[in-house]
This record gives structure tokens, C-alpha cells and sequence, in this order.
């Protein structure tokens, strides 16, 4: 690798935030947009294709370390924490674990230390590292995870969010939209006191349950609590970081923002709770720009709550300012995974989260070629620039599904917006570098084709203001002529991006 290039793993995307006036002072002829198509820019971009082209296995991992990579928009915080660092406070918070799943327990309750415990093994229990086993198994493994480490991540967020913000500088990522739960679990509870399980899921009965819930004592002040725990750990993990000093990690210069984590396999007043509780969160708390549904999509409850869940969503959307997003798991399936019985919900969740449930974007969407009409859904998504969120590691894990027979391929040919995300990077042992090494060999994605998805992480990404690109991302265009106003994230944040590509594309073909 060339020495330049190295630098740049250590500088690109890691740099101060853009303002108005860098940008008033930028020559935007430096971009390669539909407004510069006949200049340099893009005459060194098709000098860097034409290098990206010529690599081999080894040098685009390199190529691919190096480069500008936006945003990761599908990220669970808990799984996101590379396993090393959840064992090492483990130790630290004297911990023990049962054996032989190696779940995290009080060592008041039995067990052994987890000093004591081979890391080998450790890392095998709570992570994906070296499984070799069926469909059905990788996925009950992957979400046993979770439940096995669970003990260490509720004492550690701001430790978690530090060191996701670490690794992701370390990537030359420079926006995360991280998914947490807060206070869903709470919120959820007390909707399923307040509701009553008999009645019938129509718009009045949601409306009514709505006002009662936002009426309600505890609903508020689990709020209060939220937001006051989201000001705690930003604080404390900056911290960590040291930002503000001169010491400051470059995770500092990683934006984040976050999506409340519904828990889908719940009884559908407490799905409805917890989804009402992050749109009244996001009202109150600016980082909190949407929601996600969590667990298993092919867990049971998950399954026979989904349209119901979807007509909640869908309700919701229309009662709140658009500010507050909706990005839905959806298509997260295989036949492996579902019983007879159950094998119609290939037909038909992708379609409900985006006609229904008012998706912007989709996790997964794995089982889009199976739908019902699946070329008109492509098409409907197309034309709502409704996203899919790849994620080909999880993806593997959990379903079984890699290569050829991923059907990212569909949604590129359908144009559908695609966006590479990591999912679960601890748990996968993956991180989206890799993430797009994997789609440029599984896709044959030529260099053009990897800039354009990493453009759209931020084109579809729920930070606020209107952007500075639009389009095709392949060869977008300007919304500005160098007097934008950048005092929205979105536009800072893809003047960032560009920025980074042009220093990156000068390094590879000056």
C-alpha cells in the first residue's frame, strides 16, 4: 500500500465538521456531480475505477480500508461492541459465568469468574467466532448471544457507545444510527396495563389508547428518564474519548444519532407502547431520530402480531412531524426457519412494513424475490426511495443466505436504494469494511457502484435538513452552487463525505 494511502486510515472522514464557510470556499469542480461530469473530478474517478479495477484479494482490502465510508445506519449498540471489550469488563465487574453456555450471572448466584474462563471460549459463546453448524442453529446462536453477555452491556452504555464511536474512526466512518432500547420495556408494560386485549385494533381504539398513555404519570416520567440517560451517556462517553482536549480519540468526530428499539415479541399493547414512547422521545430528545422493531422476525409472538404491529406503525406515522422516522426489520426469513403453517409471511412482510407501517427504510429484505407482486414492490420502493439496509454477515449467520443467492442483486438491478450496514459487527466479528469487501466480491460491484452506496448511507440517513446531494448518487447533483446553507446535518455531513473522497481519489490517482 502506498504511504499516502496508509495516512489516510488514520485521517479520512476523522476531521473537524465542515461549516458554511469552508464550503463557500470549496470549488466544487473538486466533486464528481452531474454539474462537473465533463471535469477532473471525475476524470480521476474513472482513473481510480480503472485502479480499483486491476486488484487483487489483498489490495482491495486495503483499497477498501482506506476509503470514505459514510454512515452505518443498521446497528444494534450491543452487538456492535467488538467481544474482547465485553470480556474485559466482565473481569472488571467481577463477574461469573454458568457453564457450559457461558451466561453472565452475579457470582453470588453460582459459576465460575470470567477471568478464569478460557477467552477461546468465551469469544466462541458470545460471538459468531469459528461457528460452523446449520441454518437453524447459526441463528439460534447468534441471538443467544445477546442473552449471554446481556449482564455486562446494562452497566456499560457509555463505555459501548465510546468504543463503537472508536472502532467506527478507526473505519473512517463518520455517522452511526445506533439502535437502543431505552425505556421501552417500561413503556411497553404499562401499555399492556392501560389496554384492554380484547378490543379491536381499528384507529379510534389506538387514538384513545394514545391519549391515555400520554396522559399517564409513569409514561412521562419514564421519558424524563430517557432523556435524561441519553444526555448521561453522551456525556460520559465523550469523556472516554477525551473530546474537547488534545488528546481527543477521533471517535469524537463520529456524529451519532439513534433509533429506539421496539421489541417486536411482545403482546401487541406493549408493541404499540413501546412504538408510541419513541415517537413522544424523539419529540422531546433531538439525537432520537426514529424507530426500529427488534428480535426475531420469525419468533412466534413476532409473527402473529406483525400486521397488527404494522397498523400501529402505520397510525402512529400520521400523528407525528416527519422528523421522527420509521426503519423496520422486514423480510429478515427463510423457509428453514418457519413452519409450514407459517411459510405465508414470505408473501407478505416486506410489503406491509412499506405500504403499512410506513417504512423509510428496511433491515434485511431477504425474502423480497418470494413476495407477492415482488417487481411492483420494487418498484413501489423505487419510486418512495425506500432503502434496503444489507447486512451480508448477519445475513449468513442467521439465514444462511450469501453470494449469489442474496438477493442484493435484485435491488440493485430494480434500482431500488441500496446502503451496506453492519447489523450486529461484534457479534459477527465483521465490521463494514468488510461488510463491502464481501458485497465487491459477491457482486462484482465496480468502484463507482461502491461510492454510490456509500453516498446513499448518508442520502438516506435520518439526520435533520435537506441534503447537498441528490439523485442518482452514481453522478448526483448539487441542491447548491457554493452559497449552501449547512447548518442542516445532512448537508454537513455529505460535504464531509465528499471532501474525504476527493482527498482519497487525489492519493490514489494524483
Amino acid at each position: 500500500m502506498r504511504a499516502g494511502v496508509a495516512l489516510l486510515l488514520l485521517t479520512v472522514g476523522c476531521g473537524p465538521a465542515a461549516t458554511s464557510s469552508d464550503f463557500s470556499a470549496t470549488d466544487t469542480s473538486g466533486f464528481c456531480t452531474t454539474e462537473t461530469a465533463e471535469g477532473e473530478a471525475c476524470k480521476r474517478e474513472a482513473r481510480v475505477a480503472e485502479h480499483f479495477a486491476g486488484l487483487d484479494a489483498d489490495a482491495m482490502k486495503e483499497f477498501v480500508a482506506a476509503m470514505p465510508k459514510g454512515g452505518d445506519l443498521h446497528s444494534h449498540l450491543a452487538g456492535a461492541v467488538q467481544t474482547e471489550e465485553l470480556i474485559d469488563w466482565a473481569i472488571e465487574d467481577s463477574l461469573c459465568a454458568t457453564e457450559p453456555d457461558l451466561k453472565l450471572v452475579r457470582c453470588s448466584s453460582g459459576g465460575v469468574p470470567v477471568g478464569d474462563i478460557d477467552r477461546g471460549k468465551i469469544l466462541a459463546a458470545w460471538s459468531m467466532e469459528g461457528f460452523d453448524g446449520t441454518v437453524k442453529e447459526g441463528h439460534d446462536h447468534f441471538f443467544a448471544t445477546f442473552g449471554r453477555f446481556g449482564l455486562v452491556t446494562r452497566n456499560h452504555t457509555a463505555d459501548m457507545l465510546a468504543a463503537v464511536r472508536a472502532h467506527a474512526a478507526r473505519q473512517n466512518e463518520q455517522y452511526l444510527e445506533l439502535m437502543l432500547a431505552f425505556g421501552t420495556s417500561r413503556a411497553g408494560a404499562r401499555a399492556t396495563a392501560l389496554m384492554d386485549e380484547n378490543a379491536s385494533w381499528d384507529a379510534a381504539t389506538l387514538k384513545s389508547a394514545r391519549e391515555a398513555l400520554i396522559a399517564d404519570a409513569d409514561f412521562k416520567d419514564n421519558l424524563a428518564d430517557s432523556a435524561a440517560e441519553i444526555a448521561q451517556i453522551t456525556k460520559a462517553s465523550e469523556a472516554a474519548l477525551g473530546c474537547g482536549t488534545e488528546q481527543a480519540d477521533p471517535g469524537c468526530d463520529v456524529e451519532v444519532r439513534y433509533l429506539v428499539q421496539v421489541w417486536r415479541a411482545s403482546a401487541r399493547e406493549s408493541v404499540f407502547g413501546q412504538a408510541l414512547y419513541a415517537f413522544e422521545l424523539a419529540e422531546r430528545e433531538p439525537r432520537v431520530v426514529g424507530l426500529n422493531l427488534a428480535a426475531a422476525e420469525d419468533n412466534v409472538q413476532a409473527l402473529a402480531t406483525y400486521e397488527e404491529a404494522m397498523a400501529a406503525l402505520g397510525m402512529l406515522r400520521g400523528e407525528y412531524p416527519a422528523r421522527t422516522h420509521v426503519a423496520l426489520h422486514a423480510g429478515e426469513l427463510v423457509p428453514e426457519l418457519l413452519t409450514e403453517a407459517d411459510r405465508h409471511h414470505l408473501t407478505f412482510h416486506i410489503r406491509e412494513a412499506v405500504l403499512t407501517g410506513a417504512a423509510e427504510r428496511i433491515g434485511h429484505g431477504i425474502d423480497i424475490l418470494g413476495e407477492d407482486d415482488s417487481e411492483e414492490l420494487r418498484a413501489a420502493m423505487r419510486e418512495r426511495n425506500v432503502a434496503v439496509e444489507i447486512c451480508l454477515s448477519s445475513n449468513l449467520f442467521i439465514l444462511g443466505v450469501s453470494g449469489s443467492e442474496h438477493p442484493m442483486s435484485a435491488y440493485l438491478t430494480s434500482e431500488v436504494p441500496v446502503v451496506i450496514a453492519t447489523d450486529d459487527e461484534g457479534v459477527s466479528r465483521s465490521g463494514l469494511g468488510d461488510e463491502i469487501v464481501t458485497a465487491i466480491a459477491d457482486q462484482k460491484l465496480g468502484y463507482r457502484d461502491v461510492k454510490a452506496i456509500v453516498r446513499r448511507s448518508l442520502m438516506a440517513s435520518f439526520a435533520e435538513g435537506d441534503g447537498l446531494l441528490e439523485g442518482d448518487p452514481k453522478l448526483p447533483s448539487l441542491t447548491c452552487d457554493g452559497s449552501c446553507d449547512l447548518d442542516g446535518d445532512r448537508a454537513r455531513l455529505q460535504l464531509r463525505l465528499e471532501q474525504a473522497f476527493a482527498r482519497f481519489e487525489a492519493e490514489i490517482a494524483p
